[in-house]
């Protein structure tokens, strides 16, 4: 503000549906807020009303990934940016592996077999909390395929429009969960009590 004198800049911070009732009296006043944040369903209502304003333009767009443009993306225009991008990944104890001259798996099926050797080791080979670990690997098993044939648009449209199932996408992922379970490669009574940030990973 003191760079740029005839700008105002306040930053509040309501909880819960406080923030979005007087976001929303205000937006009903004229004098909405110039940025906010919102879940997507507000974010959807605000743009049916007209009351957001098209973000396109903006030059930090070409930061965002393709995939990640098509997700913010309505009627080929952006009405919204993400506050956080979340990427998911596993990590491998590297000294284990190399002490069992197993090398670090590519893709599922040789991550399926170093499993399996671990396992005949006597060596549960995942370590899983209550959280999303095991959720986030049956979600990737079931939408993996929509992402590599860039189908994920009209698959997710008919989803939300009830045309298709969500189950029937899930399902390959609980199985391969399943799988993990009976095959001991995965102590699901231990990941069932290990928080997220236990001492236990």
């Amino acid at each position: 503000m003191k760079e740029n004198p005839g700008i105002r800049i306040s930053y509040e911070s309501l909880k819960g549906t406080a923030y979005y009732n007087a976001l929303e009296k205000r937006m009903a006043a004229g004098k909405g807020d110039d940025v906010f944040m919102v879940n997507h369903d507000i974010l959807l209502e605000l743009k049916n009303q007209g009351l957001v304003a098209d973000l396109s333009g903006l030059g930090t767009m070409s930061n965002f990934t393709e995939s990640m443009r098509g997700q913010m993306e309505v009627d080929g225009r952006i009405y919204w940016v993400p506050t956080t991008v979340s990427v998911f990944g596993l990590y491998c104890n590297l000294d284990l592996l190399k002490e069992h001259n197993q090398k670090v798996p590519e893709n599922l099926g040789e991550w399926m077999a170093a499993c399996e050797y671990f396992a005949g080791q006597g060596i549960t080979p995942v370590i899983a909390n209550n959280d999303i670990s095991l959720k986030t690997l049956v979600i990737g098993r079931g939408f993996y395929s929509l992402y590599q044939e860039k189908r994920k648009k009209e698959v997710f449209s008919s989803l939300n429009s009830g045309e298709e199932a969500l189950s029937d996408y899930l399902e390959p992922g609980f199985l391969l969960v399943k799988e993990m379970i009976d095959k001991g490669y995965v102590d699901a009574k231990k990941a069932v009590e290990t928080r997220k940030t236990s001492d236990d990973l």
